[in-house]
């Protein structure tokens, strides 16, 4: 019987063993990650690894642990990695535009998410921590200070919102009569208003302690209540109703 075409067959040489490619360690590496989230979600994981189980979906074959170090090294958490400016996340060794892309989406996907909530009326405000776990979402993010103000009805659903963009802040601020004829206009009971502090520092400013008390008057002239004004910052939040001073 003729033996041509036929392979030898090739055999590890005693005392070899096997090495598994690079590629091989991270897929193992990779399964692990998905293993764990499907067991318990992220309950354990570290910041770099939600970045590194994020990225495993759209960086085949490459191990992407030093890629979520270096994104958190640049912008200092997940919530920094996540608001990033695209030119900025452009410039991490390692991400291209689909994956530029997709992390800009997780964090407008949140926001829609937390604003759909709200606009169906899933969310009602009567909760301090359900009312900051939406700010942060909504406004958290943003690297410039902006107002977010929310006109409730009776049952402390949001009937009417606003976003005032960075560079208007201050005068904005000063309008408080302009918010409280918005409330009048959309029959609201009660008003909350909030911003961010980009600083990080959730600490009010002596400005911001003046204003809210002024808000907090003139709305009080048109029988509408300020339930609260919340400062929200990387370090946490501050609420002028959990103080007391409201």
């Amino acid at each position: 019987m003729s033996l041509a075409g036929i392979e030898p067959v090739r055999r590890t040489p005693v005392g070899e063993a096997h090495q598994p490619s690079a590629e091989d360690k991270y897929a193992g590496h990779r399964e692990r990650l998905r293993g764990r989230f499907e067991k318990s979600g992220l309950e354990g994981f570290n910041d770099y690894e939600v970045l590194e189980l994020l990225l495993t979906y759209l960086i085949p074959r490459k191990d992407t642990k030093d890629i979520s170090k270096n994104l958190l090294k640049r912008f200092g958490s997940l919530k920094g990695v996540l608001s990033a400016d695209t030119n900025e996340l452009k410039q991490i060794e390692g991400l291209g535009r689909q994956s530029v892309i997709f992390i800009k989406f997780q964090n407008e996907l949140m926001k829609y998410y937390f604003e759909n909530q709200v606009e169906k009326g899933e969310i009602q405000f009567t909760s301090l921590e359900q009312t900051v776990t939406y700010l942060n979402a909504v406004i958290g993010n943003n690297k410039n200070e902006v107002v977010k103000v929310l006109y409730l009805n009776s049952q402390n659903k949001m009937i009417h919102k606003e976003l005032i963009d960075a560079g208007t802040v201050n005068e904005s601020y000063l309008n408080y009569r302009r918010i409280a004829v918005t409330a009048l206009k959309y029959d609201s009971t009660s008003v909350i208003v909030a911003h961010n502090h980009p600083s990080g520092n959730p600490e009010p400013s002596g400005y911001d302690d003046k204003i809210t008390i002024k808000m907090a008057e003139a709305l009080k002239v048109v029988d509408i209540d300020l339930q609260d004004h919340i400062i929200i910052a990387d370090e946490g939040f501050f609420s002028y109703r959990e103080q007391g001073i409201l």
